[in-house]
């Protein structure tokens, strides 16, 4: 009696993590970890821009197509217009909806290239916004908004979409059915502070395969930190010295062009 005792408690754990085992077993052979190095970026005083590594395993023979994006928000701009025809001005006001701060894809191949086969489930890259931004209020001209909003963003180096920089190699030893990827993003310099998340598909003849995600957190680092939680925790002695640096800067300047006119 004592011996059964002993035995079903052990034969208890022994299944336990033989069940464990089992659903471990598909989820790692499917390859769904996406490492990203580093995990953070550090924007300092001399931030001019940082570069990931995303590194995954796909099915093999698939295309890969990396994204980095920031949180979507609401942006409130102008609406330009020809008055009478002929003078260019603003015509009011429309709100951008769910549009990333940032938006960086990198690919294989043309993302034109990997959408078009057959059974394409989803559009690819900047494509995939044009079904996730929206324009209010809505117009007949939304189209060429959309495509000025997306010009806008490529001008300042936070949407892009490149191509040649996610390099295949051979799976693990031993695996004929999986592949292994190495893709460079390039962050932007005007990267803002907060959440960011990558995000990889792999895609055979048009139609998603694999997808993985991670998160990427980047934070002020030294000076810019100290600015901006002098700016936002303390508001009053944020707003004094932000004066007597004025008042210094103007006389300064004002002594150095004296200095200058007194000379001649």
């Amino acid at each position: 009696m004592k011996t059964l005792k002993i035995l079903f408690p052990l034969a208890c754990a022994l299944a336990c993590i033989l069940v464990l085992a089992v659903l471990a077993g598909p989820a790692r052979a499917a390859g769904t970890e996406l490492l990203v190095q580093p995990e953070s970026v550090r924007i300092g005083t001399f931030y001019d821009g940082a570069t990931l590594t995303v590194t995954g395993e796909v099915p093999a023979g698939s295309d890969v197509v990396v994204t980095f994006e920031g949180k979507s928000d609401d942006l409130h701009m102008k609406r330009k217009g020809k008055a009478l025809g002929l003078f260019w001005m603003n015509m009011g006001s429309v709100t951008i909806t769910h549009a990333p701060s940032v938006s960086l894809t990198c690919a294989t191949r043309p993302l034109a290239e990997l959408a078009a086969g057959k059974g394409a489930d989803a559009a690819l890259g900047l494509g995939e916004l044009r079904g996730e931004i929206g324009i209010e209020p809505s117009g007949p001209d939304d189209a060429m908004l959309f495509d000025e909003f997306v010009k806008l963003k490529r001008g300042e180096g936070l949407y892009k979409e490149t191509v040649g920089n996610v390099e295949m190699a051979a799976g693990p030893e031993g695996s004929a059915d999986a592949a292994t990827f190495t893709a460079t993003v390039d962050l932007p310099s005007r990267l803002a502070p907060g959440p960011y998340l990558v995000h990889a598909v792999a895609l055979k003849d048009g139609v998603v395969v694999w997808r993985g995600n991670a998160p990427v957190q980047a934070e002020l680092v030294g000076t810019p930190k100290f600015i901006a939680d002098l700016a936002f925790n303390h508001g009053a002695l944020f707003g004094i010295l932000a004066t007597v640096v004025a008042i210094l800067g103007g006389l300064i300047i004002g002594w150095l062009f004296q200095g200058a006119s007194g000379a001649h």
